[in-house]
């Protein structure tokens, strides 16, 4: 029992030196992982047969990991295809918010352009005033009607 914890032990830290790149341990793990110094030839084997099905399947999965992750940013990341759609929208909306204010400027530009002095007409502007304040002139004609009675 104690030679195949040691020998997982051994061929799990293998494994992790294999991963991280090194090489140069293999005697030192080999020959500490066995009390009389002998090699074991099923266990050389075994060994062997899990350093190339780790050299087999490690790299394609790194390559598939790292096509994986920039594929998600390049639909749900920041600058993805997700994002750019929501730009889209939020262009769409400023543009029609630059619209309704440029048609706002315009509707105060004929306003105030109305208040100048050189457009303005004072028998315009003095009617409107006695219309608004409900006044007359002691001048005017001043013919009454029926709210019935229609004016055209």
């Amino acid at each position: 029992m104690e030679n195949r914890a040691a020998l997982f032990f051994t061929l799990s830290g293998r494994l992790l030196l294999f991963c991280l790149g090194v090489h140069g341990l293999d005697i030192l793990f080999w020959e500490n992982s066995f009390p009389d110094g002998k090699k074991d030839k099923n266990n050389v084997q075994i060994g062997r047969m899990i350093r190339r099905a780790v050299r087999a399947v490690v790299p394609p999965m790194i390559f598939l990991g790292i096509a994986g992750y920039f594929g998600w940013n390049a639909t749900q990341g920041d600058h993805g295809m997700k994002a750019y759609q929501q730009q889209l929208l939020l262009l769409d909306q400023a543009k029609q918010s630059q619209q309704d204010a440029i048609a706002e400027q315009a509707a105060w530009r004929r306003r105030v352009n109305g208040l100048r002095e050189q457009s303005l007409d004072t028998d315009t502007l003095d009617e409107r005033a006695r219309a608004m304040l409900n006044l007359a002139d002691k001048n005017d004609i001043v013919v009454p009607y029926d709210r019935r009675d229609p004016l055209y």
